[in-house]
């Protein structure tokens, strides 16, 4: 058992401490239901591949550092999210850090220096929604296109939906905001 670990750097990781890491991608703001989706289908992967249950994100929210974005309410602390993410199962925590140099890479810069370089992962897990890199052109489509040259497999995690309503994080800040 991999006792659940936190990273602020991906330089120097300690690949070989985190076997066959199935890989979660966003910024799991509020560990809502559709989060809890995509949290769940990584830890039920790792343990099928007999692999490591890992999630990326990032710190500060992008929108807190993107010039012209209107900065998000945080739903959770980084504290509270950090200990929820390991009560849920995730065994290697990565909060890199969001500046402004970091919003100017590609995606594809992104994807191949964050993460396929230093974690080589086996598995991506992603949202349907989920994009990123400069001007948010990484998308589902893209490393759906890059899987064969970097050997992982892509997992797309559909919407999460409550009667017709989609579960996201601003629907949810939405709900705080005027008191439900």
């Amino acid at each position: 058992m991999i006792n659940p670990s936190l990273f602020r750097t991906i330089q120097n990781f300690p690949t070989d401490q985190f076997p066959r890491m199935v890989l979660a991608l966003g910024n799991f703001d509020g560990l809502h239901l559709g989060h809890r989706t995509i949290i769940d289908k990584v830890v039920h992967i790792a343990e099928k591949v007999k692999g490591t249950a890992a999630l990326m994100s990032f710190s500060p929210h992008p929108s807190q550092v993107i010039k012209g974005a209107k900065p998000v309410r945080q739903i959770l602390s980084e504290t509270q999210k950090t200990e929820r993410l390991f009560s849920l199962g995730i065994q290697c925590l990565i909060l890199l850090p969001f500046t402004e140099e970091f919003a100017t890479k590609s995606a594809e810069t992104f994807f191949k220096e964050e993460v396929i370089h230093p974690l080589s992962p086996v598995q991506v897990v992603i949202g349907h929604d989920f994009n990123f890199g400069k001007n948010r052109e990484g998308n589902p489509k893209l490393l759906e296109r890059l899987q064969e040259r970097y050997r992982y497999t892509l997992t797309v995690v559909d919407e999460v939906l409550i009667g017709d309503e989609r579960v996201s994080s601003s629907a949810i800040r939405s709900f705080i905001e005027s008191g439900e």
